[in-house]
């Protein structure tokens, strides 16, 4: 698993950074629930001073511009000169905060001992980081809140994320940065396309999709990705919605939005085979095969599937996160992180030297036999997108990341694929943490159906808005701005 640069932060400070995170975060589902427990006065002071403590490295003048270019500024480190403070705070409002329960006499005890503190750091870095930042921008640090999407896979049932994105939107709430894998990558590629979405165009793309274009049960020459029974031809079913207005292919570094994308490294010699065996185990019929046998290679690939959730096997790579994958054609960022292992095949066999040097390089670099799915490695990556953040990744450090999971267990659905579906909810439990909130939806189309009629992705649509609804509330409280309230 990459770093992504947190080793200069110590694990204490990075412990707390969480807590804090935690804690504004239950004090605000509380507020929803009980509003007039707190005076605005007060709500402001508390909130201030997790977020005040909480501050580390940022780029002045990042916070609160979602989805926008960063600037060249270098970034202000306050880790040391704030990390007495910092445990401080930390032990007494601890003492408020035991999970979902809040002591309001302790937390106002911890008020009336902080809040003088707090100011004079704050009056103390503004003296001694004068020429690096303005007082608005400290305070835009300390008071806006970045929203992080992290989409989880899970194919058709990840439809319901359409509907989740547009709650969003309704409410005013625009991504900073999002991170997907497999159909999570692909919604929220769509996503990152503009910060202004327009979901009618990408319901209509929805609708018109056909089965015959997207997948396809013939041979192609592998180059960079795994064989599977199907070649998926993302390309052919989105292409139009990412090409710039010269007619060339969009890159991630043009999308409106931040966007990377989790894909899975088979590291060579993994297989134990080659790959001209392994296409043979899947293709020992030709390719006119009857449609039973078909369905029982797909159940006899998704029992072998379990393999791949091995971190020996399968390496996690973050599509867009360095210098040589970060302008990345981004159809084929989502197309790879789709490609489920021995079903779907995906892969850049077309003429585009631009693609062919970064895909030869990231091979060679990280020793790979093959690409594919993301949720293998890591299919809700809030770690991840944690790890980017504090990298310095959006400028802000001041995030609130919220997670999609369509692929919890359904009782009555699937049967096939609940054993992957448990293996997978043992990685987004490790990813938990890192998480402000991961949603999770009871009710979705069925993983299986990639390509739904237009009523079904009606209904997944209206069940992703219906279950993102229920809570709104406390996350319009959440990332409303805050302000510093003086002595």
């Amino acid at each position: 698993m990459p770093t992504y640069g947190l080793a200069p932060i110590h694990p204490v400070t990075k412990s707390e950074i969480l807590a804090f995170n935690g804690w504004e975060i239950a004090l605000a589902k509380d507020r929803a629930r009980r509003p007039h427990r707190l005076s605005p006065t007060q709500f402001s002071q508390i909130r201030y001073i997790l977020n005040f403590a909480r501050l580390t490295r940022f780029r002045p003048g990042a916070a609160g511009k979602p989805g926008q270019s960063s600037s060249i500024r270098l970034d202000v480190d306050l880790t040391q000169e704030l990390t007495t403070l910092r445990t401080r705070t930390h032990r007494l409002m601890s003492e408020a905060f035991s999970g979902d329960h809040i002591s309001y006499h302790q937390l106002l005890n911890a008020v009336f001992r902080l809040w003088p503190d707090i100011v004079q750091a704050r009056q103390r870095v503004l003296e001694r980081h004068g020429d690096e930042l303005s007082e608005g921008e400290l305070d835009s640090e300390v008071c806006k809140k970045t929203w992080v999407s992290v989409g989880g896979g899970g194919g058709g049932a990840g439809y319901v994320y359409i509907g989740a994105y547009a709650e969003m939107h309704d409410a005013g709430l625009i991504p900073g940065y999002i991170v997907g894998s497999s159909i999570g990558s692909v919604m929220g590629l769509f996503r990152a396309r503009d910060r202004e979405p327009d979901f009618n165009r990408m319901l209509d793309l929805a609708y018109n999709m056909k089965w015959d274009n997207v997948f396809r049960a013939i041979s192609v020459k592998r180059r960079y990705g795994l064989p599977g029974l199907l070649r998926l031809f993302l390309r052919a079913g989105v292409a139009s919605f990412f090409t710039n207005p010269d007619g060339t292919p969009m890159r991630l570094t043009q999308l409106g939005i931040p966007y990377e994308t989790v894909v899975a490294g088979l590291p060579k010699g993994a297989l134990g085979e080659s790959m001209e065996e392994f296409e043979r185990h899947l293709h020992p019929f030709g390719q006119d095969v009857s449609p039973w046998r078909f369905r029982a290679r797909v159940a006899e690939q998704l029992v072998k599937m379990v393999a791949y959730f091995n971190p020996l096997l399968c390496k996690e790579i973050l599509i867009g996160s360095d210098e040589l994958t970060r302008d990345f054609d981004a159809v084929d960022a989502a197309g790879f992180s789709s490609a489920v292992p021995g079903i779907l095949h995906y892969d850049v066999t077309r003429d585009d030297p631009h693609m062919h040097g970064i895909l030869a390089e990231l091979m060679k670099r990280e020793e790979l036999a093959a690409l594919v799915d993301g949720g293998v490695a890591n299919n809700v990556a809030c770690r991840t997108a944690f790890q980017r953040v504090m990298d310095g990744n959006i400028g802000t450090r001041n995030v609130f990341i919220l997670g999609f999971d369509c692929f919890a267990p359904k009782f009555t659905q699937d049967l096939l694929l609940h054993g992957i579906m448990r293996i997978i909810q043992l990685q987004v439990a490790l990813n938990r943490p890192y998480a402000g909130a991961i949603v999770e939806f009871p009710k979705t189309l069925s993983p299986l159906n990639l390509i739904p009629p237009r009523a079904q992705i009606d209904w997944a649509v209206s069940e992703g808005r219906r279950i993102m609804r229920k809570e709104m509330d406390w996350i319009r409280i959440l990332m409303s701005n805050n302000e510093f309230t003086g002595a």
